[in-house]
């Protein structure tokens, strides 16, 4: 027919909707946050398995103190590592305590308010909540809200321990 040359069948298009478009980004945004945590959890446990467990009976008489004052029942580990630089409070099950090295200095009233700090956030299961928190934060990473609301949490719970441990009495 003459108009056969104006009608050609147009090949479909297969463009990608909308949706898939932003539901890949929000994956990978959150598939590079959850990755993040894994490797600090996995360097956090190597830090666990390579420190040495703290043996100073001044130490660990200043242990069972923190522990008895706070009359919490918990098993804790009190390990030293080069790996960190202040001390912190890591693991749910089997908490330990991470001193860095240079803490075999410390005067004897420095090491009960860390001990007693640090117990505070084992008592009050800080770390697992910390946990929670950046698993949300890795689900709604393209909120500012929820960034905010994870450094918030960090702030409020080292101010909740240190407002435990001065209300115990230390100076």
């Amino acid at each position: 027919t003459p108009n056969s040359d104006l009608i050609r069948p147009v090949p479909p298009t297969r463009s990608i909707p909308w949706q898939t478009w932003v539901l890949a980004i929000w994956a990978l945004g959150a598939a590079v946050l959850i990755a993040r945590l894994g490797l600090g959890l996995w360097r956090v446990s190597a830090a666990v398995r390579q420190a040495q467990t703290v043996t100073d009976p001044r130490w660990l008489r200043h242990l069972d103190r923190a522990l008895a004052r706070l009359s919490c029942r918990r098993k804790v580990r009190l390990l030293v590592t080069d790996q960190v630089e202040i001390p912190a409070t890591v693991g749910v099950f089997r908490p330990a305590i991470l001193l860095p090295v240079r803490a075999a200095t410390w005067l004897d009233d420095r090491r009960q308010a860390v001990l007693l700090h640090e117990l505070v956030h084992v008592a009050r299961f800080d770390w697992p909540a910390r946990m929670i928190a950046r698993i949300t934060r890795a689900a709604y990473w393209f909120n500012p809200l929820a960034w905010w609301a994870v450094r918030r949490l960090d702030l409020e719970q080292e101010l909740a321990c240190d407002e435990e441990v001065l209300a115990l009495g230390t100076g």
